[in-house]
C-alpha cells in the first residue's frame, strides 16, 4: 500500500502542475500600456480615434447580429473579446472590420458552443453573414430604406464566405491558437460577495440597484481594450461610488 501511495502522488502533482501550466497557457493575452498604444493599425497611419470608433463599431455588429440569431450573451461578449484581441495583433488596414465582426461572432459560436455549430456548421456560418451584413445596412443606410438580404449563392457572399474562412485562420495564427476568454461578470459577483452587497446563498441580492449598475459597466467595457480583472474592478468601484 505505502508503496503505491508512493506512485500515485508524484502521478498526483504532475497533473496538478500540468493543469496549473495549462490555465498560465490560457491566460497569456496580456498587452502593456505602450503596445497598446503602438498597435499595427496605429503604425500602419490609422489614428487613435479612429481606431476607437472602428473597433466599437465592430463590437456592435457582433452584438447586433447576435441579438438577430438569438445568441446567448456569452457568444457576442466572446466575439467581441476577439475582435479586439486580432486588432492588438494585426492592423485596420489590412483586415476589414465588417468581415472581422462576422469571424468574431462564428469563432465565439464555437468557443461558446452553440448547439449548431456542431449539427449544421456551413448553414449557421451563412446565417453569420446574412446576420452581419444585415446589422451593417442597419447603422450605415438612411433611415426609410429598403434593407436588402445578402444573396447566398450570388458573388459578393461567396467571397464574403472565402474571407471569413481566411479570417478565422489569420484569427488562430495570431493568437497561437489560445483562444480562452474570461468574461468580468463571475469575477464582479465575486467582489460583491466580499463586499457583502450579494449572499451566496440567497435568491435577492441586498442592493440589486447597485449590481445592476455595476454589471452595466462590465458590459460597456466590451468596446474597449480591458481585461476581465479590470472590467469587473471598475464595475465594483463604480457600485461602491453609486
Amino acid at each position: 500500500k505505502g508503496a503505491g501511495l508512493l506512485q500515485v502522488l508524484p502521478l498526483q502533482y504532475e497533473m496538478a502542475r500540468s493543469a496549473n501550466s495549462t490555465r498560465r497557457l490560457l491566460d497569456n493575452f496580456y498587452l502593456s500600456a505602450e503596445q497598446l498604444e503602438n498597435s499595427p493599425s496605429r503604425k500602419d497611419g490609422i489614428d487613435r480615434d479612429t481606431e476607437a470608433e472602428l473597433r466599437s463599431y465592430g463590437c456592435s455588429l457582433v452584438q447586433e447580429a447576435g441579438i438577430l440569431l438569438s445568441f446567448p450573451q456569452a457568444v457576442m461578449a466572446t466575439g467581441q473579446v476577439l475582435l479586439h484581441r486580432f486588432y492588438c495583433k494585426r492592423s485596420m488596414k489590412l483586415f476589414n472590420v465588417k468581415k472581422l465582426a462576422a469571424t468574431a461572432l462564428w469563432q465565439g459560436a464555437k468557443l461558446e458552443e452553440v448547439p449548431e455549430v456542431s449539427g449544421h456548421p456551413r448553414e449557421l456560418m451563412n446565417k453569420v453573414m446574412v446576420a452581419v451584413d444585415r446589422a451593417m445596412q442597419r447603422r450605415d443606410k438612411p433611415d426609410g430604406r429598403k434593407l436588402s438580404v445578402l444573396d447566398l449563392h450570388g458573388k459578393e457572399a461567396e467571397e464574403f464566405r472565402r474571407s471569413l474562412i481566411r479570417y478565422e485562420l489569420e484569427m488562430l495564427k495570431a493568437f497561437g491558437f489560445i483562444t480562452h476568454v474570461e468574461h468580468p461578470h463571475k469575477l464582479l459577483l465575486n467582489y460583491c460577495q466580499v463586499l457583502g452587497l450579494d449572499d451566496a446563498g440567497s435568491q435577492e441580492a441586498r442592493c440589486p440597484e447597485f449590481l445592476q449598475e455595476a454589471w452595466n459597466v462590465a458590459n460597456d467595457r466590451y468596446r474597449q481594450s480591458r481585461s476581465a480583472a479590470a472590467a469587473a474592478c471598475r464595475g465594483g468601484w463604480f457600485m461602491f461610488r453609486w
